[in-house]
């Protein structure tokens, strides 16, 4: 009974951890969240992402990132600009386009002119924009992303 009990928990173990693995985690993205974001990857080369889930270029681009399998060694931050009252609509992309295990970030609704001002203060929110950063964190704005093909 002992063996049982033992292999049961073993197997309750690994499925919940299956489990934990594949949530979503999207978190909401305040004018603060910028120097959050620079904090947390301090010393680390970047791409952010600023996205939308009405935006057809972003979706195009998205599902190129999604079938590229995101290269290892560039890491992306994808922020969607549309709110967190949309945050169900960006789930469903999201995971549509299996991005699930990637860093994700969402707009507060009610702050979105300031969040879009403290990210870039020449910015007026058309996306998709991209910023790379380098391991000092210099940020370029690039005009585009291009993947290998």
């Amino acid at each position: 009974m002992k063996k049982f009990a033992a292999l049961f928990s073993v197997l309750l173990l690994v499925i919940l951890q299956d489990v934990v693995a594949k949530q979503l985690v999207i978190k909401t993205f305040y004018p603060e969240s910028y120097a959050e974001v620079l904090a947390n990857n301090k010393g680390k080369a970047f791409i952010l992402l600023f996205w939308s889930v009405d935006c057809a270029p972003c979706l195009k681009k998205l599902k190129q990132l999604s079938e590229e399998k995101i290269a290892v060694k560039q890491k992306f931050i994808f922020v969607s600009t549309d709110g967190d009252d949309m945050l169900v609509d960006v789930a469903a992309v999201i995971k549509q386009l299996n991005l699930e295990q990637q860093v994700h970030w969402v707009f507060k609704s009610e702050r979105i002119p300031e969040i879009i001002n403290s990210v870039d203060s020449r910015w007026y929110g058309e996306v998709p924009r991209y910023y790379y950063f380098d391991n000092n964190h210099q940020r370029i704005r690039l005009q585009e992303l291009k993947l290998k093909q």
